[in-house]
């Protein structure tokens, strides 16, 4: 019995889970902490570098050497979708035993932290080919935070607030540079190689960054109102990672990601690799981004909303393990 234990404590999949598990749970808490001791008094300027700068360097380094396969994008894109609409009814069941009137309170149930959680942990667990399935699926989950999200936050669209993301442009320039192959004299073509090695290190230095900024914002949370938002954070670990196998099972039966291994290994494995990112995706937190849109739009809803996010973290560090280790046993190793 306890060597079966000990077996299973140092196994492959448990290494591997701990070896990206550990490292994010760490520098989140180091934001935490940062948090706390700075009172939040840079969480501005910390938003302003990322948004403006690390995170399109980093969905820049994670897509500009990687050429989708259209069944790849369809099936992230569908993913993205099909999780949003089988959180709703929770959502709003969740809604209605709370008996809250705002719906942007709902948000952190149905949108994850893919910028600053998946990301990061995609590329630490998967390595760039995890990075750059993680930057697609963070660009179709902020369409759909900006469209529907927004919509039902504050009955209104801001689509174009999405397609004037700095994000946005990088990822329309990564693809650029992948799929339009112009010839350049050598010089030139030199230049722009440092500039894309140059982007590649802001990209990478900006994991810890991303990291950071997640737990950065929970030295608000004040302890009383982490039980307001148990509830949620619930319903969002354990419905999201429930729904994310069920979508990945979904994809299966429309025949988007094939499931036979074939001659080509490597197709398989970039397959395999998709769907561990869809249910990845599924199983993280809330975005902190929905809590920003509640304290700017529904201000009385807002400390709810951040107690979710803290509890749904505090809640994960039980459950992503567990679901990093399904993944491999059930879809990797499959």
């Amino acid at each position: 019995m306890a060597d079966n234990m000990l077996t299973a404590l140092f196994s492959t999949d448990t290494l591997m889970v701990f070896r990206g598990v550990i490292p994010c749970l760490a520098v989140i808490l180091v934001g935490y902490l940062a948090g706390r001791v700075d009172r939040a008094e840079h969480e501005k300027t910390l938003s302003s570098l990322i948004f403006f700068v690390f995170s399109p360097c980093l969905v820049f380094s994670g897509i500009h050497r990687h050429s989708f396969k259209s069944s790849e994008v369809a099936a992230i894109a569908i993913a993205a979708a099909i999780s949003l609409l089988l959180l709703l009814p929770a959502a709003f069941a969740l809604k209605r035993l709370n008996r809250t009137a705002d719906s942007g309170s709902i948000l952190p149930i149905l949108f994850t932290s893919t910028g600053t959680l998946l990301m990061p942990l995609a590329y630490l667990l998967y390595g760039n080919e995890g990075l750059a399935k993680a930057a697609l699926y963070h660009l179709f989950s902020s369409l759909l935070f900006y469209t529907f999200g927004t919509w039902l936050a504050f009955g209104s669209m801001q689509a174009i607030r999405f397609f004037r993301n700095p994000t946005f442009f990088a990822a329309v320039i990564a693809v650029a540079s992948v799929e339009v192959g112009i010839p350049l004299p050598d010089a030139a073509e030199g230049f722009f190689r440092l500039v894309e090695r140059g982007i590649d290190i802001v990209g990478y230095g900006a994991i810890p960054i991303l990291l950071l900024s997640f737990g950065y914002p929970f030295c608000r949370v004040e302890v009383r109102s982490l039980r307001r938002g148990l509830s949620g954070g619930i319903v969002r670990m354990l419905a999201g990672a429930g729904v994310s196998f069920l979508v990945v099972i979904i994809i299966r039966y429309l025949g988007i990601l094939s499931t036979a291994k074939g001659y080509n290994i490597l197709d398989y494995i970039d397959m395999r690799t998709t769907e561990a990112v869809i249910i990845l995706a599924g199983s993280i937190p809330g975005a902190i981004s929905c809590y920003l849109v509640n304290r700017r739009y529904h201000p009385d809803t807002a400390a709810d909303s951040l107690a979710m996010l803290m509890t749904a973290s505090m809640i994960g560090v039980v459950t992503i393990p567990v679901t990093l280790i399904m993944i491999n046993r059930f879809i990797l190793s499959g």
